[in-house]
């Protein structure tokens, strides 16, 4: 066995040193946080004595969240059935635009996709209803 007393002498040492400097570290960030901290109140204390009075102030509320666009055509179908003029004028009416191309055009492509997909279906006349869910079978419910 050998005597480690020294060894850890030598490691409270190194605790002691990284603990000092550290701390100084801490101190010098502090001041700097004070000084910014400093000068952003002189500011505001200018800008207060510039602008006194603000009298009205408009909050601008967040734009509701917008469904995506075949989420939003599917809700306006599943209560009956809908063609695509009616559908192309509620989601332009409901803010809808599409970049590059016309909103008539992606409500086709939407509606198309849709079909394929099976969530919707022609219903001949050029309008839309939503496809009755399947049973997990393959087979749609009855």
């Amino acid at each position: 066995m050998r005597d480690i007393r020294s060894d850890l002498q030598e490691r409270l040492g190194a605790i002691g040193e990284r603990k000092q400097a550290l701390t100084a570290e801490y101190q010098t960030s502090l001041q700097k946080l004070e000084v910014e901290e400093e000068a952003l109140a002189s500011l505001l204390e200018i800008e207060t004595a510039r602008f006194p009075e603000v009298r009205h102030r408009v909050r601008i509320e967040p734009p509701s969240p917008i469904l995506p666009l075949p989420d939003f055509l599917f809700e306006k179908i599943k209560g009956g059935h809908a063609s695509k003029e009616e559908l192309n004028r509620l989601a332009e009416t409901d803010g809808y635009s599409v970049e590059g191309q016309s909103l008539g055009r992606q409500v086709h492509l939407t509606l198309t996709n849709m079909a394929r997909g099976g969530r919707i279906k022609e219903i001949g006349d050029g309008r839309y209803e939503a496809a009755r869910p399947s049973n997990g079978f393959g087979e749609l419910a009855s």
